[in-house]
């Protein structure tokens, strides 16, 4: 028994007194054991760390987890359950690329990857990016995905990536430019 298991012990015991915790003619082993067993307890009994907010925003998107509703701006969005789980996960994450094994791990709970994720990251970008909008789901070539507030992606996302979100960013910085100069 090492240095660290025997702390390990002595604090999960501390809770409770010696003869209820451990009788005398249990090994090391089970000792052991029990005192993980403990810990994780413990730690599943800890409230979480992450936010218990009900309503997520990332720019003008914003996840009501109450209402199971969506909506961009003014704009509902109809998201199917999936969709609606893999926009949580991403507007929890904002800012933070996530790669399709990420992707697929957390929302599907699959430890492979088969082209499922795109899929639904067409189908969810196709709802929350418009023609005439800003694209917020950026693709990050050879790593995955990442969601942005419509201004951080307007510099961030790289317009020469050979995506949708891309393409659409390159059309409306260029029209932008172009009503610029038609003004001036």
């Amino acid at each position: 028994m090492t240095s660290n298991n025997a702390l390990e012990i002595r604090s999960a015991s501390s809770r409770f007194s010696r003869t209820e915790a451990f009788p005398m003619n249990m090994n090391p082993a089970s000792v052991v054991a029990v005192a993980e067993l403990l810990a994780r307890l413990v730690e599943l009994l800890r409230p979480p760390t992450e936010s218990q907010k009900t309503v997520l925003s990332v720019g003008p998107l914003q996840l009501d987890l109450l209402a199971r509703t969506a909506s961009r701006g003014e704009r509902s969005i109809d998201l199917m359950r999936r969709e609606f789980l893999l926009l949580e996960y991403m507007m929890r994450r904002q800012g933070q690329v996530l790669t399709r094994a990420m992707l697929f791990s957390e929302v599907w709970n699959y430890k492979f990857i088969p082209n499922l994720v795109d899929v639904h990251m067409g189908r969810l970008r196709r709802k929350i990016d418009q023609a005439d909008e800003w694209p917020m789901i950026c693709s990050i070539r050879g790593q995955g995905f990442v969601l942005r507030a419509p201004q951080v992606a307007a510099m961030q996302c790289r317009s020469h990536d050979r995506t949708v979100a891309g393409d659409r960013l390159h059309g409306l910085a260029a029209a932008a430019s172009e009503r610029a100069q038609h003004s001036a």
